[in-house]
């Protein structure tokens, strides 16, 4: 009997990752509109978080982060950075519902293309790539050249983003964002393996503690992007960012791989390329562009 693609064989890894994408989805909505109503002088300092914590409606949405997180450790541990991450890019799925219904606004056209590019591309991505697991660990080498890899583009991104203002603020430190939390996905993931190990092992590992080290930096920068622009500036470059970073982590790190025939590639870059273009669509609608406007809360 031909086996199942790797994909298909773990259904508990898929709910997981579409639990982790709708309470993200519904994180970032909050978090917006909550965001904007801070001063601008506070983006990029900690002081920016001590206003918004004080904002019950962003305390939900952290919550629901941290929910989240949860979920997508449990994922990490079972599945692979090359499927749990573009599930999550089904959170932009929940997002847009989410702002039209606070919007009283209906979906149209636009965004029922875009929600088809996104279903239709992640599908075709997944079931041909057919991404396997990979090891649960980087090597020490693997881990240098990832921080140097990811880092040094973040830190300029970051900069950029502190000597600019408006929309180009937004971008810049958004795309830092997502390259950010791809970081921390991979970071999840090695911290999720090393609870096989039990409760000493993971206390002993400095993953976890970069892990929690590295969210803080991420939270400060997306809510700074958050703060500084709309969410269709935003969302995009985060939901398109971290995926594609934490997938080539995947690969070059953790020894993920897809299917690699002529066919298969094509077929993937063309999935990759279909998501793209429907977060673009989605992220861009009129009912995210014009109806989520930061509210008082």
């Amino acid at each position: 009997m031909q086996r199942l693609p790797h994909v298909l064989d773990r259904a508990d890894v898929f709910v997981l990752s579409l639990a982790a994408a709708f309470l993200f989805a519904a994180g970032s909505v909050l978090e917006h509109r909550t965001a904007g109503r801070v001063k601008h002088e506070e983006t990029m300092k900690l002081s920016l978080l001590m206003d918004l914590v004080k904002r019950p409606v962003w305390v939900c949405a952290i919550t629901m982060n941290l929910l989240a997180f949860g979920l997508q450790l449990l994922a990490l541990r079972r599945g692979s950075l090359l499927v749990v991450q573009p599930l999550l890019v089904t959170g932009l799925l929940f997002a847009v519902p989410m702002s039209a219904a606070l919007a009283h606004a209906r979906p149209h056209v636009t965004e029922w293309t875009g929600a088809l590019a996104v279903v239709g591309g992640l599908a075709l991505f997944l079931v041909v790539g057919d991404p396997d697991v990979g090891r649960g660990q980087a090597s020490p080498m693997g881990w240098a050249t990832i921080a140097v890899v990811c880092g040094i583009p973040a830190a300029v991104l970051v900069r950029a983003g502190h000597c600019t203002h408006g929309p180009r603020r937004a971008a810049y430190l958004a795309a830092a964002a997502g390259i950010l939390y791809g970081l921390t996905a991979a970071l999840t993931k090695a911290s999720a393996h090393l609870v096989d190990g039990g409760l000493t092992g993971v206390l002993t590992s400095w993953q976890p503690y970069a892990l929690v080290g590295l969210a803080i930096v991420s939270l400060v920068v997306s809510q700074s992007a958050f703060q500084a622009g709309r969410l269709g500036t935003v969302l995009p470059l985060l939901i398109i960012g971290e995926p594609l970073v934490a997938a080539l982590i995947g690969v070059l790190a953790f020894h993920e791989s897809l299917a690699h025939t002529p066919l298969a590639v094509s077929a993937e870059l063309i999935g990759a390329l279909a998501m793209a273009a429907g977060v673009l669509l989605l992220a861009r609608s009129p009912i995210v562009i014009d109806t989520i406007a930061p509210a008082e809360v």
